[in-house]
């Protein structure tokens, strides 16, 4: 996914209402921390317009167990439950196990409203338990060319549509479920687009192309049948 996807993507759930509460961003370039930084600050403030300052904390490069543990404690704290919160980690895979373990248990449990942005470069340096609560992006600087497979999902044989995306890398068919995603997100109702999202998160995470191909093409041709 790159980062105008991505971005397009955390908009639309976070205007909806429906942005997970934590998320974890694999990035290749230092550059592309500070642009998806800055646009998370924007969107916030734009979603807490009618507050004066949106709750926010960013952690160091290497948190410790006790600015974790800072974290949990003010944000836990805080009387608007109302009011849109946010937190910022650079290299979550840089976190000892004893900093890992005291942010897992804040996402096991997170307040009311409140939102978690980490950010790494080394996916497998993170606790699966941690990855398993958090939805997991992928920004990759990726040019995409010729026709995307899924553009007629539904005039095609499924047969024939699962053997193309099977031949695809599994960075290439990450993206283009993603792309069809962000340029189908109309005809998505809530459900089905968290089942989606599930999926998206499984295929990166688990490596399980074949199986998650399966059921993503399923899930399509529900949505595609329920809105003919």
């Amino acid at each position: 996914m790159n980062i105008d996807a991505f971005l397009k993507l955390l908009r639309e759930r976070l205007i909806g209402n429906i942005l997970h509460h934590s998320i974890i961003i694999c990035i290749n370039e230092d550059n592309d921390f500070q642009i998806i930084y800055n646009s998370i600050k924007e969107l916030f403030t734009e979603k807490n317009k009618y507050y004066t300052d949106p709750e926010f904390i960013l952690l160091s490069d290497q948190p410790s167990k006790s600015e974790i543990n800072s974290l949990l404690f003010d944000f836990s704290l805080k009387k608007d439950t109302n009011k849109f919160k946010y937190y910022v980690i650079k290299n979550i895979d840089n976190m000892n196990v004893y900093a890992s373990n005291s942010i897992l248990k804040f996402l096991e449990e997170p307040p009311k409203n409140t939102y978690g942005f980490m950010f790494a470069k080394n996916f497998s340096n993170i606790l699966e338990t941690i990855k398993s609560r958090c939805l997991n992006f992928k920004i990759a600087h990726i040019k995409k060319i010729g026709l995307p497979i899924l553009e007629n999902i539904n005039k095609c044989n499924i047969f024939v549509l699962s053997e193309k995306l099977n031949k695809l890398t599994l960075n290439e068919c990450y993206n283009e479920f993603v792309d069809y995603y962000l340029s189908n997100i109309q005809i998505f109702n809530y459900d089905n687009s968290n089942k989606y999202l599930d999926l998206l998160n499984k295929l990166y995470i688990n490596n399980m192309k074949s199986m998650v191909i399966e059921s993503f093409i399923s899930l399509l041709l529900k949505v595609h049948y329920a809105n003919s």
